[in-house]
């Protein structure tokens, strides 16, 4: 059986390698020199630099046709809020209160976001009845929280669907 005293000292040493390698390689990598910016081999004088930016602002006019995020939408929040949706109309919670909580919980207010609100507004008439959510109603409501631009996508975007067609005719 080995000694405690030379396991100890086994250790010690094993640890003092260690870490004058380190300190070592650390110094060493402080005199390589680097380059200033990492290059591909097809740039030359004549490539021009573009700014490109990741969320949507009226700079850059490539970034309103490309897809981010779909995966998530697609296979996360749509989902979840459609539960949520579900959730709500159980608890009888009217159309305008949705589209707060929407605005609580940062749920962007686009078209496919506001179509799942449509169809919650006509199962809502249709459990509650239309008196409590007139067209009127979920008109003004739409003004209030959805600008008057993106209205137009809306209809057109409920004209395309089955079950909105002729919701979106009504309004």
């Amino acid at each position: 059986m080995a000694q405690t005293k030379a396991i100890t000292l086994i250790v010690l040493i094993t640890i003092l390698l260690q870490g004058c390698f380190v300190t070592a390689h650390l110094d060493e990598m402080r005199t390589v020199p680097r380059p200033p910016v990492a290059q591909t081999p097809d740039v030359n004088e004549k490539t021009k630099a573009t700014k490109r930016f990741l969320r949507g602002g009226d700079v850059d006019e490539g970034v309103k046709n490309e897809g981010r995020g779909f995966l998530r939408d697609k296979f996360v929040s749509i989902p979840s809020v459609k539960w949520g949706l579900r959730i709500s109309l159980k608890q009888y919670d009217g159309p305008a209160k949705i589209l707060k909580e929407f605005q609580q919980f940062g749920i962007p207010l686009n078209v496919d976001y506001l179509l799942l609100w449509m169809n919650y507004v006509l199962k809502y008439k249709a459990k509650m009845g239309t008196i409590w959510a007139t067209d009127a109603y979920v008109v003004q409501t739409l003004k209030d929280f959805v600008p008057a631009s993106q209205l137009p996508y809306l209809f057109n975007a409920m004209k395309k669907n089955s079950k909105l067609r002729d919701f979106a005719i009504d309004l």
